[in-house]
């Protein structure tokens, strides 16, 4: 039959259950719920049969695990087990669902199925947080530690999973915790009582009544009146994210992959038909994420300042030049932000924008979930570019978008001059470099990525590509011969349904460059038309449709002031792509090493000065309890640090027994010979002080902290060094409450 003593378990075990619930973040349906919440509560279950039972720890986690095996043998794949008995089949059905759980994890994107591998995998972790929990809270008396299990289960959902269901899974884990930490509170609170006085604490129910409804209200508050305070949801002024990212002036140096690394990957790779977002805009344009200023000869990539959007860009835009779009991410797990270019308004706070192209780019490491609504400036055709007019760019245009690396490839170069031969103006000769491309080169995705020196000389001596290598090619050609130009990565419009929306997937990434062009960027589509993954789309005419955005550069001005350029008051510092893992480069972040040795420093810290906590508190508290300036007190004091050095010793005690009865059964528990005689003096000691009508006098304070002395004193000699100063470091006696007179 349960007792009250038993709530903290059951409070436990509702607290594992609402830490396995969160996974309703990640799956698509409540269907999981039932498989993860029973393999949360099994530790619990065995957990208190086995405090009954005295079972040992190591016996109790035994029969878990054995609880847990049977679990997913009865209830998760009962189909293989041969009338409930377990054979080879079970073993291999198990297996396979790990590793089906293990890819989803490694290459799926939340919202996911439920399917057999992904509970499981989440079964298991349920389980386990469940387990390390219950051995803290009731083998260790760990009451705050016990909740650490559930709440990285409840964090690993969170980043895992959506932004649905936050409120309420948030609300059930915190009620759930504040009511398990009362329980469990004052349950240690009427043991440790009950030790000195047999009687239990009183107002038991005024207590917990009035403790869960603060700690009910407080989470209610945090969730629900938090979220409408002004600036709920502006930039963090402290963003512990960024740490260890750059210098002084903001977060610093901002490095990423670069975005035409992985494309790829997303256009024939084995999620290439996932829906990546979707658009509602009343006007077809590409969906662009970055613009590539600088090409290192291995990749094209992004080198610039950036600032805060809300400094550039205002939170609506009332032009009637302006066609709307508004995103919802699904599943596109990186920073940055698709937006038609060119953006002129956006209504996120949290964001950064590189102010030269438009790239606008999230604070938080994942974009999925993000809702929001970009204004741009309606496309037009490089037509629209003025033919009687051909002004030289400006020299800080050609300085920035106008080089190309020593030792380029002479045969890129020499065919780019070939192709513009004859051409008298910049449109003339990037429209011929288009041409060249369009009339010459068959779209193929069955040739290698890249878009290094080496991949363009064998695209074109192959003729053959996808559009990573038409973009980059183009651009760098466009360079040879004095266009300054860069590569834009994005997707295409996508699939526009019944609903108004276009529905974007892995299929509709691409690239394309842009050329500046009599003060404008211009948008040049190099890349033949077609039905492929990654080819700009066909209307009903057969006709593609690249839409093209010259702008003005002066839309959206670069920082022009010193302070600007050193990421000053309105700067973040500076962003700069990397090659990712599948190249080498100098250019790395260092946030993570930087976290690695915070986190080193600090566990070395807090190792340097455990030893003095403890010490100087044990020394505080004996000075404290031998000073006291009643001489009862005095001798109980003595009395206590005699129990102190007990428990330390490893001398186990009733704590039933009287002082007397203590001092006659202590030697029977490893107490050294020598030991006796100052323990039985100091248990006579404390018995007539405690028990005499006379007031003591001082002369008997003195006798019981000699005793003490001379006790300790023997305990230190009968042990070695390693022994005495596990002892000393030993910092449960400064848990162990001292009883009430």
């Amino acid at each position: 039959m349960a007792s009250r003593r038993d709530a903290p378990a059951l409070a436990l075990a509702v607290l594992s259950a609402a830490a396995a619930l969160s996974f309703g973040r990640v799956f698509h349906d409540g269907s999981f719920a039932l498989p993860l919440v029973g393999a949360a509560i099994i530790p619990h279950a065995v957990g208190l049969l086995a405090r009954r039972r005295r079972w040992p720890l190591a016996g109790a986690i035994a029969a878990s695990l054995g609880a847990l095996a049977l679990y997913v043998c009865w209830f998760l794949v009962p189909s293989t087990t041969g009338y409930g008995i377990p054979g080879a089949a079970t073993l291999h059905e198990v297996g396979h669902r790990f590793a089906e759980g293990w890819r989803v994890y490694r290459t799926g994107h939340a919202p996911v199925d439920v399917t057999g591998g992904p509970v499981l995998l989440c079964a298991v972790a349920a389980w386990t947080a469940a387990q390390f929990a219950d051995v803290l809270a009731f083998r260790r008396d760990a009451t705050v530690g016990a909740i650490v299990p559930g709440l990285v289960l409840f964090i690993l959902a969170a980043t895992l999973g959506t932004s649905s269901l936050r409120s309420p899974v948030t609300l059930a884990f915190g009620a759930a915790a504040v009511v398990f930490l009362l329980f469990q509170q004052q349950v240690l609170l009427e043991r440790r009582r009950a030790w000195f006085t047999g009687r239990a604490l009183g107002s038991r129910g005024s207590l917990l009544r009035l403790g869960s409804a603060i700690g009910l209200v407080t989470v209610v508050v945090g969730l629900v009146l938090a979220p409408m305070l002004p600036g709920a949801d502006a930039r963090a002024w402290f963003n512990y994210r960024k740490l260890g990212s750059g210098s002084a002036g903001g977060p610093g140096r901002y490095d990423t992959i670069s975005p035409l690394v992985d494309i790829k990957d997303r256009l024939d790779g084995p999620n290439s038909r996932l829906e990546l977002f979707t658009v509602k805009s009343s006007q077809t344009a590409y969906w662009r994420l970055a613009a590539l200023d600088t090409f290192d000869g291995e990749v094209w990539g992004i080198n610039s300042k950036i600032r805060d959007v809300r400094t550039l860009l205002p939170p609506r835009l009332a032009s009637p030049g302006a066609f709307v779009q508004s995103y919802v991410i699904k599943a596109l797990d990186q920073q940055f932000l698709p937006a038609a270019f060119d953006p002129k308004a956006i209504d996120l706070d949290a964001a950064r924008i590189v102010p030269e192209s438009g790239t606008i780019i999230a604070d938080s490491s994942s974009i999925v979930g993000k809702r929001y609504t970009v204004w741009s400036e309606p496309t037009a055709p490089p037509s629209s570019v003025d033919r009687t007019a051909d002004a030289p760019p400006p020299p800080s245009i050609v300085d920035r978008y106008g080089v190309l690396p020593r030792n380029f490839p002479p045969t890129v170069a020499g065919t780019a001059r070939a192709v513009t031969e004859g051409a008298t103006t910049a449109l003339g000769r990037a429209e011929a470099l288009r041409r060249f491309f369009l009339e010459n080169f068959t779209y193929r995705l069955d040739v290698p990525r890249g878009h290094n020196e080496n991949a363009m000389v064998s695209f074109l001596s192959t003729r053959a590509g996808f559009c990573e290598q038409f973009a980059g090619t183009y651009a760098a050609m466009a360079r040879v011969v004095g266009l300054p130009s860069r590569v834009a990565v994005g997707f295409t419009q996508g699939t526009l349904e019944a609903d108004g929306l276009y529905h974007v997937a892995g299929i509709h990434a691409h690239a394309w460059p842009e050329v500046y062009l009599n003060g404008k960027w211009v948008q040049f589509e190099p890349t033949p038309a077609g039905a492929l993954a990654g080819q700009p789309q066909i209307d009903n005419n057969d006709n593609a449709v690249p839409p093209t955005t010259p702008t003005t550069s002066a839309t959206i001005a670069p920082p022009q002031s010193n302070q600007s350029r050193t990421g000053g008051a309105n700067g973040l510092g500076d962003i700069k792509t990397t090659p990712g893992a599948r190249a080498t480069s100098s250019h790395r972040s260092n946030a993570g090493w930087l976290a690695v040795l915070a986190i080193a420093a600090a566990v070395i810290a807090a190792a340097g000065a455990y030893p003095a906590v403890v010490l100087v508190a044990k020394s505080r508290r004996r000075r404290r309890r031998q000073g006291a300036a009643e001489a009862r007190v005095a001798v109980a004091g003595a009395w206590e640090e005699a129990l102190d050095r007990l428990d330390e010793a490893g001398i186990r005690r009733q704590p039933a027994m009287t002082p007397l009865e203590l001092a006659a059964y202590a030697p029977a528990r490893g107490m050294p010979r020598p030991a006796e005689v100052p323990f039985r003096t100091l248990a006579t000691t404390y018995t007539v002080v405690t028990y005499s009508p006379a007031l003591p006098d001082r002369a008997s304070v003195n006798e019981a902290w000699n005793a003490v002395v001379a006790m300790e004193q023997v305990l230190e000699r009968e042990a070695g060094w390693r022994r005495r100063w596990t002892r000393r470091l030993d910092p449960r006696s400064l848990r162990r409450a001292t009883p009430v007179r």
